[in-house]
């Protein structure tokens, strides 16, 4: 056992000797960044960056849930040949928690977006402002109905079905190769999404295709909304704080969901994704802190 409960997740023991010690280390600087946010929102230092500190909190407190949630499931995504599969290695292992998961990391995504939004009206129509604190329950309206998107996909549109179980059963037999330990026991454990079962772009499934395009569907707005900046002269140093989360938020998912659709496959995905996901939160706080003066 590793590290308060964790498995051994891979098969090469110096990687469990060495990520997962790294997976805590992540988790706690996360929780200490954030938390110190809050904390000195909280008093009364956060009334310096106006109602900005309302997003700031929201932001915070997400980032908090997530890196919880990423703690107690710590999901590692592989990928195959037209097929994604992930399963919790933490302490709870169930599906629900994993999907709970997964719909939290949607909701960064239109937090990132009214980041984005906040700093085009400070800058074109900063006297709409005063009512941004009006418009917040919209905000999470929208945020939560993100996360519930990617919930319902995941949870339903990536369970298991007599097909899908049947066509990854090589991967647990150990027939093919993965630096996970799998288990046949353990394969109901797992999400899956099999795109194709005749090989790249033949005998797609349309249940894995509805998972997809739910997920699709929420990337691409937030992504298509912060495309706007090109119509705004937005300073470099403004968008800063936008761009290092989209970056670090939209490559685990992209590479790893999107990228078996076209045949695309890298076992090592395994051992990189799952930190780079958990230290988005902690980079969050850190831009947080660095580009906003009042924070420094």
């Amino acid at each position: 056992m590793i590290g308060g409960g964790y498995e051994n997740v891979y098969s090469n023991p110096l990687l469990n000797d060495v990520l997962m010690p790294l997976q805590h280390l992540i988790v706690f600087g996360s929780l200490f960044i954030n938390g110190l946010i809050l904390s000195v929102i909280f008093r009364r230092h956060g009334q310096e960056v106006g109602t900005y500190r309302y997003l700031i909190s929201c932001f915070a407190v997400n980032d908090i849930v997530y890196t919880i949630l990423h703690y107690v499931t710590f999901p590692v995504p592989e990928t195959f040949p037209n097929v994604f599969i992930l399963r919790g290695h933490g302490p709870t292992f169930s599906t629900f928690w994993l999907s709970m998961y997964m719909g939290n990391y949607a909701t960064g995504f239109p937090l990132l977006v009214s980041h984005f939004l906040y700093r085009v009206l400070a800058l074109k129509w900063p006297y709409i402002l005063k009512h941004f604190f009006k418009l917040l329950p919209f905000a999470l309206t929208v945020t939560f109905i993100c996360g519930a998107t990617w919930f319902t996909s995941t949870y339903i549109y990536m369970e298991q079905d007599e097909e899908s179980t049947a066509f990854i059963h090589p991967i647990f037999n150990g027939e093919v190769y993965s630096p996970v330990i799998h288990s046949p026991e353990r394969g109901k454990l797992y999400v899956v999404c099999v795109y194709w079962t005749g090989g790249t772009f033949r005998g797609g499934r349309v249940k894995n295709f509805i998972a997809l395009a739910l997920l699709f569907v929420v990337m691409f707005n937030a992504y298509s909304t912060r495309l706007i900046e090109d119509s705004f002269d937005v300073p470099n140093d403004e968008t800063f704080q936008t761009i290092v989360p989209l970056i670090t938020a939209y490559f685990p998912v992209g590479i790893c969901i999107f990228a078996p659709l076209v045949g695309f496959a890298w076992a090592p995905l395994a051992i990189i994704i799952p930190n780079i996901c958990c230290i988005h939160p902690m980079f969050d706080g850190l831009v947080v802190m660095l580009t906003i003066s009042e924070y420094r």
